[in-house]
């Protein structure tokens, strides 16, 4: 029955919820019982308004339906109740069809989700421009450049299509949008390393640390779901990758609120002691990835990382370093050291 719902709709058992949606929309404008002149034109809209709400379903629930029912139950009850919604959806006339929330929510869906995806699109290609002009990369600043401006068209374009919607209909799109995998995944993504570039970086935690409990927190999620089935979800690629690492992130958020005790500690780059003080030429780390003297915080990658320094005027750098709630130690804020300090030191 599957494989004949594909048929109806045109499209792959590997369809998208927004290539399904557009697939529909646009087969139901022609199968309407008002515009389709066949002798069985009920029959067809039927048929595609249940192949439509069945494989909706479908890839809405994949991940749960095995575990509540049979196979052949779950089909057989996803056909029944498909099958009823058809049969109310052909009833109507084409106008009203149109009009309806059912028809008006799906096009809704489609058009907010363009203009969310355009909009993000700007943005990030403007942020990106940005940073490369910090660069002076004259290249990729133009071809950047280029991108946002296609982006802006494209948005504008977006947001002229069609009918303007009202606040109502806003607002359940968003609804929609909200409920979605694709947002929820994205959502999570940008949570995640929003926290961890915010509050993980700044913590003072080996990397084999945070390796271990940023994997840990995948696994304990997955564990959480298909061993033991604590948590009812349908999305348990969603638990594991989303919600468990923004628990450790959240830690070293809540860790980071409240610092005390926050003490200066300046470190200079080993180049420099090794050249002024030992008479060895060693490597500046033009990868952005620091050596400090004495090789402080070799395990420590993200207390290393430093973006575009420039070594003819930076001899070290001054980390204000406290202890957080829960006793980890945190980097508040850090400033570069000249080799004006540095000389003064070593002439001591």
């Amino acid at each position: 029955m599957q494989q004949k719902y594909l048929q109806v709709l045109g499209v792959p058992l590997n369809v998208s919820e927004e290539e399904l949606k557009k697939a529909f929309r646009q087969k139901a404008k022609l199968l309407h019982p008002d515009v389709n002149s066949s002798e069985n034109a009920h029959e067809q809209f039927v048929l595609l308004t249940e192949a439509y709400e069945y494989m909706l379903h479908y890839i809405q629930n994949k991940h749960v339906r095995t575990h509540q029912k049979t196979a052949t139950q779950w089909d057989e009850d996803r056909q029944r109740a498909a099958r009823e919604k058809a049969r109310q959806m052909a009833k109507m006339q084409y106008e009203e069809f149109i009009n309806s929330d059912y028809y008006k929510t799906m096009v809704n869906v489609l058009k907010l989700g363009s203009l969310i995806f355009f909009g993000i699109s700007f943005i990030i290609f403007s942020l990106l421009s940005l940073f490369l002009l910090s660069e002076e990369a004259y290249e990729p600043i133009i071809f950047t450049g280029m991108l946002s401006i296609l982006s802006i068209v494209f948005f504008m374009l977006k947001l002229k299509e069609g009918d303007k919607m009202s606040l109502k209909d806003i607002y359940k799109s968003l609804i929609v949008i909200g409920l979605s995998t694709p947002f929820q995944a994205f959502f999570y993504l940008a949570l995640n390393i929003f926290l961890f570039i915010k509050f993980s970086t700044k913590v003072i935690v080996s990397d084999s640390v945070l390796q271990i409990l940023y994997l840990s927190s995948v696994l304990i999620g997955v564990l959480v779901f298909w061993v033991f089935k604590l948590i009812k979800t349908s999305k348990p690629h969603i638990m594991a990758l989303g919600i468990m690492p923004l628990i450790v992130s959240g830690i070293f958020m809540i860790n980071s609120l409240n610092v005390s005790n926050i003490k200066p500690e300046t470190h200079y780059f080993r180049y420099i002691v090794d050249y002024y003080e030992n008479s060895l030429i060693s490597d500046k780390n033009d990868d952005d990835l620091i050596a400090l003297e004495n090789d402080a915080y070799k395990n420590y990658s993200f207390v290393r990382f430093f973006h575009s320094i420039d070594y003819e005027e930076v001899a070290g750098v001054r980390y204000y370093i406290g202890e957080g709630i829960f006793g980890i130690r945190v980097i508040k804020h850090y400033e570069f050291v000249g080799f004006d300090e540095y000389f003064r030191k070593r002439d001591r």
